[in-house]
């Protein structure tokens, strides 16, 4: 008699992977959320948080790698992007001004 067994066996090449993009950040990767134990497997989730945590750390290029080898929708991490950016250039463009005004006083 021949018995099979199902088991949940997490996607180890797709793990390493995603260490090997996280692996120049402070980033990391939590285990016991992505390896499936007592059937919840919470892969998502855990993916989610790394990528809201490299938004936070303004790390976008490394959230836009994980989220196009994961599939995640990259719109958000495009949008934080550029409010950044737009705040940046906001602020770089009102400091020439302000330093424009001292030195022409």
């Amino acid at each position: 008699m021949l018995l099979h067994i199902i088991v949940a066996v997490p996607d180890f090449q797709r793990l390493l992977d995603i260490m090997k993009i996280l692996e120049k950040t402070n980033v990391k990767l939590n285990f016991r959320a992505v390896i499936p134990i007592n059937n919840t497997y919470n892969f998502d989730t855990e993916i989610q948080r790394c990528i809201n945590d490299l938004i936070a750390i303004e790390n976008y290029s490394t959230a836009l790698e994980l989220t196009c080898y994961t599939e995640f929708n990259s719109s958000e991490i495009i949008l934080a992007q550029v409010i950044f950016f737009e705040i940046y250039r906001e602020i770089k463009r009102y400091l020439y001004y302000y330093f424009k005004e001292i030195q022409d006083v």
